[in-house]
């Protein structure tokens, strides 16, 4: 029979050998799908001053400070040090982006699906069809929660499972369930799992219970998806028969770590507790599914995937894969390729026509108007593509470390902005963007919340989006895209030339300070983030 030290001590030295990779994984799923509770104290305490700023019980915005009573050590840090005040000062002004928001309506238990709603009936127009407005947000929220939430949630148990025993897993196997093409059915097991908790919830008891009785539904499906509905269920209470109990006391022996975290403003959840105590749940699944076809509990005859836990090759340091009968051509992802001149040509314009898609989309749900985004007068936005073909170019050696690949992409991009709004602002005298107001931001030209952006995008794009477009468009006839490269090339040509010497400008595109105070915070690609011609960007160098 095993013990919580046991599981604890197996989840720490996982943790110790892919310590930042972990980290990085927990802070992606918290804020994409809402897990682990990652809402720290530091952030709280200057979410208040929000709030009580704007019920008009505090200061003003420009006297907005942040308080640090309620900080333990960090605010002694904070009132105590030089690097403490710094801190404390960029708190003093922001009041605008996605970050701000973001904190702001988590905080206040804004439900996502109120933002949504908020926006769309913003591009509608106030209240018309409100009723139409509601129920498209609805659905949106759905969609999301089915399709990209829940899947996700089921790639994370399964990267934890696969971690244990491959030391080499790739954060990409987090995507394992669209690459298996499986999503629907897994996208409706959780579903019904939701649902059923939902309703169990309003007897309260009963859904205590039955919180701890679907704990392992997304590790069985994480072992093998195509498990029938109606089987994951009788398999998951068969297996936390007499299990629950010993489940609640195994979170509950992590006490002391939580308050720990409180201590730290909640930078311990962060940097460890997180990934602990995951590690430690997929540690209890091992041991109490070894249990379950010990004792030929009822369905355990659909944990047939051995090389989970037990390598049929010591010297193998990656997953070997079992591929699904009926899926003849299961999608690969060689995110270490190399990538020929004409790909990434055509790479660098669909990025950018993406990234102008992207902004004026949200620009014109947000305020109901169309603006051209950018210097440029062309559907596109070279600095997406910049920043894209040159994070996969320079970061090539870096892929196989994903948490160092990730600091780069934003030291790269971060670059590249701020360099390109000087350059902007020498040369024409102007500024396409402004971040002032925003949570640490350097000069206004660069913030924490665009570099965050960047960086995840970024990395999605160097292990996902640019191995998959390199695949398919090597399918393409090498005539055929070489004719489409060279006529954007000559259209860009003829777009940046112009735009040199007349820059695009005006109402949403120079005039960003109309555009930036958002209710909900945020504009352009999560927080205006408007490009420049690269026209300007060879003067970079």
């Amino acid at each position: 029979m095993w013990k919580r030290k046991e599981l604890k001590s197996s989840a720490r030295s996982n943790l110790k050998k892919r310590y930042w990779l972990i980290v990085l994984i927990c802070f992606l799923m918290a804020y994409l799908c809402g897990e682990y509770g990652l809402t720290t104290t530091l952030s709280k305490s200057y979410t208040d001053s929000l709030d009580n700023a704007s019920a008009g019980t505090t200061q003003t915005t420009s006297q907005r400070t942040l308080n640090t009573d309620d900080l333990g050590v960090i605010g002694v840090f904070i009132d105590n040090t030089e690097a403490g005040h710094a801190l404390k000062k960029s708190y003093e002004h922001p009041t605008k982006g996605v970050l701000t928001g973001m904190l702001h309506s988590t905080q206040n238990r804004v439900p996502a699906i109120t933002n949504i709603y908020r926006a769309v009936s913003k591009f509608i127009g106030g209240d018309l069809a409100s009723a139409f407005v509601a129920l498209g947000a609805v659905l949106l929220y759905i969609a999301c929660a089915l399709f990209i939430k829940n899947i996700l949630i089921v790639g994370e148990r399964r990267w934890f499972l696969e971690n244990r025993l491959y030391d080499d897993t790739s954060i990409t196997r987090i995507g394992f369930v669209y690459r298996d093409r499986c999503v629907p059915h897994v996208a409706l097991v959780m579903f019904v799992m939701n649902v059923k908790l939902f309703l169990w919830f309003l007897t309260i008891i009963g859904g205590v219970i039955k919180y701890f009785e679907y704990k392992l539904i997304p590790y069985i499906l994480a072992e093998n998806p195509d498990t029938p509905t109606k089987d994951i269920f009788k398999l998951a209470r068969a297996m936390m028969k007499g299990y629950k109990w010993k489940l609640f006391v195994l979170y509950l022996s992590f006490w002391y770590w939580m308050i720990l975290s409180t201590a730290s403003a909640g930078l311990l959840r962060l940097f460890f507790l997180n990934g602990y105590t995951r590690g430690t749940e997929a540690e209890f699944f091992v041991r109490v599914r070894h249990e379950a076809i010990a004792n030929q509990l009822p369905c355990a005859e659909y944990f047939h995937d051995a090389t989970l836990y037990v390598s049929p090759d010591p010297e193998l340091t990656m997953y070997p894969g079992v591929v699904r009968k009926d899926l003849k051509t299961p999608i690969t992802i060689d995110y270490d390729r190399k990538y020929s001149i004409i790909n990434i040509v055509l790479m660098f314009f669909m990025f950018s026509i993406f990234g102008w898609c992207w902004e004026v989309s949200l620009h014109l749900i947000q305020h109901g108007v169309f603006v051209n985004r950018g210097t440029m007068y062309g559907p596109w936005l070279p600095i997406y593509g910049t920043g894209g073909m040159l994070v996969l170019l320079l970061l090539k050696r870096f892929r196989k470390n994903p948490p160092l690949t990730f600091l780069l992409t934003m030291v790269v991009c971060g670059t590249v902005e701020y360099l390109t709004s000087y350059f902007l602002e020498v040369i024409n005298g102007q500024r396409w963007w402004d971040y002032s107001g925003y949570f640490l931001n350097i000069n206004g030209r660069i913030c924490l919340e665009g570099l965050l952006v960047f960086a995840i995008g970024g990395t999605i794009f160097i292990y996902l989006l640019a191995p998959l477009n390199d695949q398919y468009l090597n399918k393409i006839p090498i005539k055929i895209r070489t004719t489409i490269a060279a006529v954007l090339i000559a259209a860009f040509g003829v777009d940046a030339t112009y735009s040199h010497f007349v820059p695009n400008s005006g109402k949403g595109i120079t005039d960003y300070g109309s555009i930036l105070d958002y209710k909900i915070g945020g504009s352009g690609s999560a927080h205006s983030i408007v490009t420049a011609s690269s026209a300007h960007i060879p003067r970079l160098n």
